[in-house]
């Protein structure tokens, strides 16, 4: 009579994720782990990015993580021209894995 093993089924995404973690050099690793405030792909000018430094944090050391600690509110527009080229840049990168993009309220 033989034993019956139960076979653990691997989840789709699960197994997706453990693939693309496996292809990761280090330097994308860690970039991955990094989060920086707006100032080090921003401008002067609250709501604007300065293109190449924003290209140089994304794409050339692969940060992942940009922090808004801006003084201002943006209006949608600006937000959605913000978002959207920081977007743009990370879909540059080998992985094309989406950058995160945090608020942070002073004292809540």
């Amino acid at each position: 009579m033989a034993h019956s093993q139960k076979v653990k089924s691997i989840d789709p995404v699960e197994k997706k994720v453990n693939k693309l973690i496996a292809g990761m050099t280090l330097e994308e690793k860690v970039g991955q782990m990094t989060q920086v405030t707006l100032g080090v792909a921003g401008t002067k000018i609250d709501g604007r990015l300065g293109a190449l430094k924003l290209k140089d944090a994304v794409v050339y050391h692969g940060v992942d993580s940009i922090l808004n600690v801006s003084n201002h509110a943006l209006s949608v527009p600006q937000w959605n021209a913000l978002l959207t080229q920081i977007a743009d840049e990370a879909n540059k990168t080998r992985l094309k894995i989406p950058a995160i993009y945090g608020l942070d309220g002073i004292h809540g």
